[in-house]
């Protein structure tokens, strides 16, 4: 089950366009399961659409699936990784469902600036 609570924060990131960007923590739980994110933005304070997510796999020795409900884009995320990724997202609402074979928790913070993606091991 995913946990949330609260609302956007600010987000910074060199080279991000100077509006004001915000981003939400989303923690999924993943226990050989699918966990679901379904959300209406405005509820959690992103008044934009999602650009990005910032992924933390560094913990987990498993790939994580990350499907983007609306578009069906399916993120990848390499074990023992962590970074940002791209996706087209909707302007009103934001599905995520997020699958692995492992017993972990994974943090997505969703993010309403574009931002180039990158990702990078964790040793």
């Amino acid at each position: 089950m995913s946990i949330f609570s609260g609302t956007a924060i600010p987000f910074v990131y060199p080279g991000a366009p100077s509006k004001a960007g915000r981003c939400f923590k989303v923690r999924f739980t993943v226990n050989n399961t699918t966990d679901t994110f379904d959300e209406l933005l405005t509820d959690i304070g992103l008044f934009e659409g999602v650009c990005a997510l910032y992924i933390d796999n560094g913990a987990n020795g498993t790939l994580v699936n990350v499907l983007v409900g609306g578009t069906r884009q399916t993120l990848t995320v390499a074990k023992n990784t962590q970074g940002y990724y791209q996706i087209l997202g909707s302007p009103n609402s934001i599905r995520l469902e997020v699958t692995s074979a492992g017993n972990f928790n994974v943090d997505v913070w969703l993010i309403n600036v574009p931002v180039d993606s990158f990702v990078w091991p964790v040793s």
